[in-house]
């Protein structure tokens, strides 16, 4: 009996779409009742999603991510994903050049960010009017089955990266991005160390070609389709682009699970390290603590509330300094590699102020772990937070990147259906028990590129 009343369910969807593409192409569906989430696997394992919003004069914003990439990388090899990828910086495909590619864009009115590269995925986003909607999903379908890099391509990259790297000798931004592999991650995992000269060179045209078509052809994908149209249009184009896509796993919250592991013990703080860049202009500081994992959605919610407040406090302060330092806390979430989520304050002052903001900063942070914010610091929150997550769950440019990370965070559609009310109704007591926790010795560091050694002055 409930095997006759799943086909029976299943028919029925189907009969409510036009055409049978659907049929052919989507094996399972759901619909995410709180959000108006409509989800479907396709035969060859692609997960797609989609979600009406916006205005009708809106764009529709289709997001393509494939999970892997530089999580895959090894000592051999680093760098490659990044190579690859210069191959979407300027998207062309094995049949059209790049020219080519740009004037069938731009004659259906697409707008395509090409080349998104993050710890533990790659992807595109393209966004478009309604009526091209077909046209958006080929293009981004044909970057995934016919993807092509040529010398001249991979010769402007190595170019690129080389200058960046030489640079970074006297960069106080380079230099702390190899004090922070070298401090905050045990053993120097290649996957987190600033590429060197040596990694540049080593790669050749025809390994990047073969990392690029391996991750193009047996990557996890998932799609997020965002915008004033249908479910049965954007599932009927999504079938007839993306299902004739080779086959793949499917993606999972546990995808690539055993790469998301940095070998080694995660360093002990409190943490101290510093580097000397006397023809740096800035001193800078990076001082915060490890914080939570992205999947730990609850406890990612109290501490970007934190950060949203703390620099409202920063922003306010009266430094009586010329030139004012520049004060930002930023969340970085432990989603590629659990365990390293950061919670930190990135500081820009002047050499003879760094110690001093460092201080200030430190204290604030002592301050907001044991008295959290004011009454009225979290009632202008609840009241800001309703403002933006209204408009962000408006856009259809945010429910398309959302909605494409949303099988591998493992409960995504949940915690955007949540977002209003937890955000409106965080607790001044929840914010700071959850900062506390994280903001504790063991967990802290204080990391510093100085332009003169301490104590010294001009």
């Amino acid at each position: 009996m409930w095997r006759c009343a799943a086909i029976l369910g299943v028919c029925l969807h189907l009969a409510m779409f036009p055409s049978a593409a659907i049929a052919r192409q989507v094996v399972e569906w759901s619909t995410h009742e709180p959000t108006g989430v409509r989800s479907a696997w396709l035969a060859n394992g692609a997960r797609v999603h989609h979600k009406r919003v916006g205005e009708k004069d809106e764009n529709v914003v289709v997001t393509i991510r494939l999970i892997g990439g530089a999580l895959e990388e090894d000592e051999h090899n680093r760098g490659i994903t990044q190579a690859a990828m210069a191959a979407w910086k300027l998207p062309r495909t094995f049949r059209e050049d790049a020219d080519q590619f740009a004037e069938r864009l731009e004659a259906a009115d697409i707008t395509l960010e090409g080349g998104i590269i993050e710890a533990d995925m790659i992807g595109v986003a393209l966004s478009c009017p309604t009526r091209t909607l077909g046209e958006a999903i080929r293009a981004g379908a044909e970057l995934v089955a016919d993807p092509w890099i040529d010398q001249p391509t991979l010769d402007a990259w190595k170019e690129e990266q080389r200058s960046l790297i030489t640079a970074r000798r006297t960069d106080a931004d380079g230099m702390l991005r190899e004090l922070v592999a070298q401090e905050l991650f045990p053993g120097g995992d290649a996957r987190v160390r600033p590429l060197e000269l040596e990694d540049v060179d080593r790669l050749d045209l025809d390994e990047v070609r073969a990392w690029l078509e391996l991750l193009t052809s047996s990557s996890p994908i998932e799609i997020g389709i965002a915008g004033p149209v249908g479910a049965a249009r954007a599932m009927e184009l999504a079938g007839d682009a993306l299902g004739s896509l080779p086959a793949r796993p499917r993606i999972a919250r546990n995808t690539h699970a055993k790469l998301r592991t940095v070998a080694g013990e995660r360093p002990r703080g409190p943490i101290v390290g510093e580097r000397l860049c006397p023809s740096c202009r800035r001193s800078i500081g990076f001082i915060g603590f490890y914080a939570t994992d992205r999947r730990n959605t609850r406890d990612t919610e109290g501490l970007f509330t934190s950060i949203l407040l703390l620099n409202e406090r920063f922003r306010s302060l009266e430094w009586e300094v010329e030139p004012e330092p520049d004060v930002a806390f930023l969340l970085l979430a432990g989603r590629a590699f659990p365990g390293y989520g950061m919670l930190y304050a990135r500081v820009d002052a002047a050499p003879e102020q760094l110690d001093r903001v460092i201080a200030r900063v430190e204290k604030e942070i002592d301050a907001f772990a044991t008295s959290g914010p004011t009454p009225s610091e979290i009632d202008g929150f609840h009241v800001g937070a309703r403002e933006e997550i209204e408009k962000f769950l408006g856009s259809p440019g945010f429910w398309s990147s959302r909605l494409a990370l949303n099988t591998s965070i493992g409960d995504g559609l949940h915690e955007i259906g949540s977002l209003l009310e937890n955000y409106t109704t965080i607790s001044a007591e929840d914010i700071r028990e959850c900062f506390a926790r994280y903001a504790v010795p063991t967990n802290r560091f204080r990391l510093l590129i100085r332009t003169r050694p301490e104590g010294t002055s001009r």
